[in-house]
């Protein structure tokens, strides 16, 4: 077993680089050859790629769906990022799961902060369900639920995610997990 310092520091440096990669820049670049921090509110996440795609005159149909399949994407950032540390833990013997708890935490602060564009990134809304996903599956829809009714009734996406986030801590409180 290594050092409880160094497992930590290995699991959030896996953690941050793996949800740094800056997957809705990598895709308008590639797809639109612009600058996703350049157009609608410059953030690098999922909602900006689609508001990217119709800045570009494409389709909304398939500003939706690249969106969504970005989102997707920035999602498993968190999930793997979490999945990859306990991988290695076991694979070296270490069998203290509680080194998952910094990767997680550490890809969305990756998302968020990304070192590859040496600035702002997203907001981490997807990355933070996917960590919540790691744990129990049963999240995702629950939170999506709560996203949508939330929304109707703030109507502004941000306190909308914020608020959201609050109450599936709560849950999670209560739940067990």
């Amino acid at each position: 077993m290594v050092s409880p310092t160094i497992d930590v520091l290995w699991a959030a440096g896996i953690g941050y680089l793996l949800g740094s990669i800056p997957i809705a820049w990598i895709i308008v670049k590639l797809w639109l050859r612009i600058d996703i921090r350049t157009v609608g509110s410059k953030n690098v996440g999922g909602r900006n790629v689609i508001r990217a795609f119709q800045a570009e005159g494409k389709p909304k149909g398939l500003a939706y769906t690249v969106g969504i399949i970005e989102a997707i994407l920035d999602m498993l950032k968190g999930f793997f990022a979490m999945w990859l540390t306990i991988y290695i833990s076991f694979a070296f013997g270490n069998s203290d799961l509680w080194v998952v708890a910094f990767a997680g935490p550490a890809a969305i602060l990756g998302h968020n902060w990304t070192i590859w564009l040496w600035g702002p990134g997203g907001k981490g809304v997807a990355s933070t369900l996917g960590s919540m996903i790691f744990f129990n599956p049963i999240f995702l829809p629950i939170w999506l639920v709560l996203y949508f009714i939330l929304g109707s009734a703030i109507m502004y996406s941000a306190i909308t995610y914020l608020v959201s986030f609050v109450v599936m801590g709560v849950i999670f409180i209560f739940w067990g997990t």
